[in-house]
């Protein structure tokens, strides 16, 4: 998380070029376009490149989705960031749709990555530990 003025917080984000482009619906489109504020202090830069398409340009996501998808890459798995793309955006509808623009927590997706990630940083470190290596 990064300070921002007036105590708000947002993800730390990492410029996706090309732009990812993501469909949705229309009703999507326009409520994403509609708080677009609040999907970049969730991590998320969106550009809307035509009002009667409902196709959306992504270019900054949260930097855990591009760390994520380097081990991933690294470990000879599949590119996953459209994947948690489309599911971040998805949570961030019906959060929107449900409380009318309000976001007080992270959401689920990001929380899902970052847990994966805090997860096999404590393997990593444990299987260094002295007490562990002797158990091999």
């Amino acid at each position: 998380m990064v300070p921002e003025a007036a105590g708000d917080r947002k993800l730390c984000t990492s410029t996706v070029c090309p732009p990812m482009e993501i469909s949705c619906t229309q009703d999507e489109a326009r409520l994403l376009r509609l708080y677009c504020k609040q999907l970049e202090a969730a991590g998320v830069q969106a550009e809307f490149p035509d009002a009667e398409s409902p196709t959306i340009l992504v270019k900054k996501v949260p930097a855990c989705f591009i760390e994520k998808e380097a081990s991933e890459i690294r470990r000879g798995r599949q590119p996953v960031t459209q994947t948690m793309l489309k599911e971040f955006l998805q949570e961030q509808i019906e959060v929107l749709q449900s409380t009318g623009g309000f976001q007080g927590m992270l959401s689920r997706t990001v929380l899902k990555v970052l847990s994966s990630r805090a997860c096999h940083g404590e393997f990593k470190h444990l299987s260094n530990h002295p007490l562990w290596a002797m158990g091999r």
